[in-house]
């Protein structure tokens, strides 16, 4: 009943995305989880009253943030934002998992002292039991991060490997939303999925058959892959390759490594609708304009007339000359 009379509260973590965004190079790492994270956020007396209770024939009131109300992730997310103000460069956290990251050991024992002495300041407990300290590699937020990078946890893809064939729209559902959190794996995953959204439609009838099962074990494949994504270097070049087919469009933001390979920093897809449906080469383009940024960026196009099309569409020409972006074919891979 509560819930219902509650103004909603849009406050929230940063996305899982966005927090590895902040990652840089990464050599140790501490997770650390509050103690019953919203029983640490007290409730203000003026609200204790609405969340009383009976119970053997006595009143009780809650004097911290109840566990189940709609807005006590949000009450938490407010309140650590002043306990871990500053410490942005070292430290991110979603909701009550937090994790600190260093370059080095000793920059690592310096880091962690000040996010425990914060804590401390605060009056705020963790829970050992779920804490890493000093780890090289560990899990957060459903991934591996390591000091090679940030990959996929074998548990969910065993979970992605094992999933049988779905019987109703529920599972198909619940499928496509746990290959979803993976997304960034792969530039496939739009075109790969296409076939299963089909049957998500409300005009169709459920029907199970060999394509679509066909479909479900190439989706598997794909996903259970492991894939190393490594960590943004912004004094490193940057390479956007993209591609495109008559169904979907994907792309791929790239670095060198310190074997002068490139390797992946994150794929992104979308599928094609109506107006979207552009030629090949219309596509390719619209890619790059609305995934580009401002960074030096070399960029792999797969377009053999990149000159005309500057001629073509001014935006292009601009958008070159203005980030630098160096514009090469496919059949250079690896310009200079």
């Amino acid at each position: 009943m509560l819930n219902k009379l509650l103004l909603d509260d849009h406050e929230m973590s940063e996305t899982c995305d966005t927090i590895f965004q902040r990652f840089k190079k990464i050599s140790f790492m501490t997770s650390l989880e509050l103690t019953s994270s919203f029983w640490q956020v007290p409730l203000t007396k003026e609200s204790r009253k609405y969340t009383a209770f009976m119970y053997r024939g006595r009143c009780y009131e809650y004097v911290v943030t109840p566990f189940g109300l709609k807005t006590s992730s949000a009450s938490l997310v407010h309140a650590l934002r002043p306990v871990l103000s500053g410490m942005e460069a070292f430290v991110v956290n979603f909701i009550d998992d937090i994790l600190c990251f260093s370059n080095s050991f000793e920059e690592h024992l310096q880091h962690l002292t000040v996010l425990l002495q914060r804590l401390q300041d605060y009056n705020l407990t963790i829970n050992l039991e779920k804490c890493q300290f000093m780890a090289r590699e560990l899990k957060f937020l459903g991934h591996i991060i390591s000091t090679e990078g940030i990959k996929q946890d074998p548990e969910k893809l065993a979970a992605i490997r094992d999933f049988p064939a779905p019987k109703n729209l529920k599972q198909l559902r619940g499928f496509l939303g746990l290959i979803n959190y993976y997304s960034k794996f792969t530039e496939k995953h739009a075109e790969l999925t296409l076939p299963l959204l089909e049957l998500l439609k409300k005009e169709k009838r459920w029907t199970w058959n060999d394509k679509f099962q066909g479909t479900l074990d190439q989706i598997k494949r794909t996903f259970c892959r492991e894939v190393v994504l490594q960590y943004v270097d912004v004094s490193k070049e940057f390479f956007l390759s993209t591609d495109a087919s008559n169904r979907a469009i994907g792309a791929v933001l790239e670095q060198r490594d310190i074997n002068n390979v490139r390797k992946p920093i994150v794929f992104a897809c979308r599928t094609l609708k109506g107006n979207d449906q552009y030629d090949r080469l219309d596509t390719q383009v619209s890619i790059f304009l609305t995934q580009a940024r401002p960074m030096s960026t070399r960029v792999v196009t797969f377009l053999k007339n990149i000159g005309k099309w500057q001629a073509k569409d001014p935006r292009l020409a601009q958008l070159l000359a203005r980030d630098n972006q160096k514009p090469c074919s496919s059949h250079n891979r690896n310009p200079r």
